[in-house]
Order: C-alpha cells, then sequence, then structure tokens
C-alpha cells in the first residue's frame, strides 16, 4: 500500500508538471502571436559623392603658361610653366567643391615633382587656402561647401646674382588633392 500511495503521489505530481508546462505553452504561444503593427512614413534622400576642382583662375602679372592649369581626376591641376627671370612667378587659384551629401575629409595632399635642393636655392611654390592658412590633412570640406586654394611658383629674387641658373627654367608640376567620407565622432 506504500508503494501504490507513493506511486499515486508521483502521479499526481507529474500530471500536476505536465499541466503547467501545457498551460505555460499556451500562454507563451499566445504572446508570442499577437500581431505588431508599426506605422509611418519616412524619407530618405538620395546620397551622392561629389568632390571636385573647378574655376581656374590665372592671378593678373603670371607669366605665360607652356602648359595651362588643367583639370583631371576631379581633384588634380597639372600646369608647366618657364621662368626666364628673378621675380617671375606663376599664381593661380581653383575652387574645390563639395557637391555631394557626405562632408568630405582631406586624405592626402600630393605636389609633384618635388624641387631637387638646388632648385630650392632659386624657385618656391606654396598651395594654401586662398586666406593664406595652410592646408592640412584632415581639413573637414562640408557637404556644399567650397574652399579656394591659391597655387604659386615663383623664381626667387637673390642678392648674389652670380648664383643664377645660366638657362631657363621650365616646369611641370601638379597638385593632387585626396578626399575620403568624414564621419563625424571618428576622429
Amino acid at each position: 500500500m506504500r508503494n501504490r500511495f507513493k506511486r499515486r503521489r508521483f502521479q499526481t505530481y507529474i500530471y500536476l508538471v505536465l499541466v503547467l508546462f501545457i498551460f505555460s505553452m499556451g500562454i507563451g504561444y499566445a504572446a508570442l502571436s499577437e500581431t505588431l503593427t508599426i506605422e509611418g512614413t519616412t524619407d530618405i534622400d538620395e546620397a551622392s559623392w561629389n568632390v571636385h576642382f573647378q574655376n581656374v583662375q590665372i592671378t593678373d602679372g603670371s607669366v605665360t603658361a607652356t602648359t595651362a592649369p588643367t583639370i583631371t581626376d576631379n581633384t588634380n591641376v597639372s600646369f608647366g610653366v618657364n621662368l626666364e627671370n628673378p621675380g617671375d612667378f606663376y599664381d593661380f587659384t581653383v575652387d574645390v567643391i563639395n557637391e555631394g551629401t557626405f562632408d568630405a575629409k582631406l586624405n592626402a595632399i600630393t605636389i609633384l615633382p618635388a624641387l631637387t635642393d638646388t632648385e630650392a636655392n632659386f624657385f618656391t611654390y606654396t598651395v594654401t587656402y586662398e586666406n593664406g592658412d595652410a592646408i592640412a590633412v584632415d581639413d573637414v570640406l562640408a557637404a556644399g561647401d567650397t574652399k579656394t586654394i591659391h597655387v604659386r611658383f615663383e623664381y626667387l629674387v637673390q642678392s648674389d646674382t652670380t648664383l643664377y641658373p645660366t638657362e631657363d627654367q621650365s616646369f611641370n608640376f601638379s597638385v593632387s588633392m585626396n578626399y575620403i567620407q568624414y564621419r563625424r565622432g571618428t576622429d
């Protein structure tokens, strides 16, 4: 009788656990099968990338270029110049424009070719913003913004004229600016 009582108690316990399990499954199913409705509208604007050079303006007083400034690959401008006399210069501005929807960050600026040590004694070039501020990697060009770049190549005036080269000097240069997408908060 005692075994019977234990067995019955065990069966009751199993039935109770089974009923609770089935009851829990029913509640879980009901909770998961409920329909969730989300309503609303959103507009997603078209995104675009468009950073480029435009609008080359030669400064008055510049010598005549052997090759006028030419924009290639959107943010590369190349030019050729022949400087004959100390004080000669070639000077121009070019706009770098961000017509895209993303802010842009300057990743690299390259000026080629570099002057040799000997050439650097007589010639100099600068590439700055129009207001004279230095251009630096990580400078940001906001979407819709324009910055004007100033390029100047000059034959330096020396006090000792015997040091000047005896032949005219011809140069072909390029200025290239590589922009990448700027993500706020990552710098």
